[in-house]
């Protein structure tokens, strides 16, 4: 299947789940019932990611999440880059999300998604290269913060990159979730199992998630599922927040900086 006809058929699948509440393949044939979530909830991961990130890893067995991730970045915009406007997404994010999402799927979806996310069948492999890619990540911030300081004696950037990524599942209180699955999510993406009542109060349940985004986005993600975003029908929603905060590689001299009109595209200033 080409990726473009893979994303068609893709988005003729989340319109007939949205119409009908069945979840079928991608190829349009038999309802696929293994996948361990609606699809609903999936829909909602994208935004959790604010910015693209580059990705810099140096274990070996790191490589194949950030490979796939590149090439997933790269179909993600071809989906969505238009000539009039600008594009903010975070790929790594998707498909970090996704990746827990993959690694409780199976049969003919599991095909798909492996196609689309560009992520071999192994799922060990897939999974410990994300854990591998996250620890390189984490490492990073670390690094340049001996660097800030090291920096700051010199009159240079004193500032270090923060990174801050975090996993969650959202789950429905007493719905019977794998036990494996949980193990998984929790040793490879550090994915605590959290439970909320969706069925009595999906309202409350959707001002909980969009709390710990906020929290865990220094405040700049806000009321991210919007109302009616989940509802009674919700078992699980995977969750990936992330934060980056960097600085300038070249700062700009403060006392050499005045208000000016910002010039945008058609002559217009803001």
């Amino acid at each position: 299947m080409s990726t473009k006809r893979g994303w068609a058929l893709a988005s003729r699948c989340m319109r007939e789940q949205r119409r009908t509440g069945t979840i079928r393949s991608l190829d349009g044939r038999q309802p696929v019932w293994n996948f361990p979530i609606r699809i609903k909830s999936v829909l909602i991961l994208p935004l959790f990611g604010a910015l693209i990130v580059g990705l810099a890893y140096g274990a070996d067995d790191a490589g194949l999440a950030a490979n796939a991730t590149d090439q997933f970045a790269v179909d993600l915009h071809r989906q969505l880059a238009t000539a009039d406007h600008n594009l903010c997404v975070s790929p790594y994010s998707i498909e970090t999300a996704l990746a827990m999402t993959f690694a409780g799927a199976d049969g003919e979806t599991r095909d798909q998604m492996s196609r689309v996310l560009h992520l071999p069948k192994d799922g060990e492999a897939v999974d410990a290269s994300f854990s591998s890619l996250q620890r390189s990540l984490e490492e990073m911030t670390r690094k340049t913060a001996e660097i800030a300081t090291e920096s700051k004696e010199h009159g240079g950037p004193s500032e270090p990159i923060t990174l801050a990524i975090a996993n969650r599942l959202f789950a429905q209180s007493g719905y019977d979730f794998r036990s494996s699955f949980l193990a998984l999510t929790k040793k490879y993406y550090g994915a605590p199992f959290e439970t909320l009542d969706f069925i009595r109060n999906a309202d409350q349940a959707r001002q909980h998630i969009n709390k710990w985004v906020a929290d865990q986005t220094r405040d700049r993600i806000r009321d991210l599922i919007p109302a009616k975003g989940v509802n009674e029908m919700t078992r699980l929603v995977l969750a990936n927040a992330l934060y980056l905060k960097a600085p300038w590689a070249s700062e700009f001299s403060e006392v050499h900086t005045k208000p000016k009109p910002f010039h945008v595209r058609g002559g217009a200033t803001v």
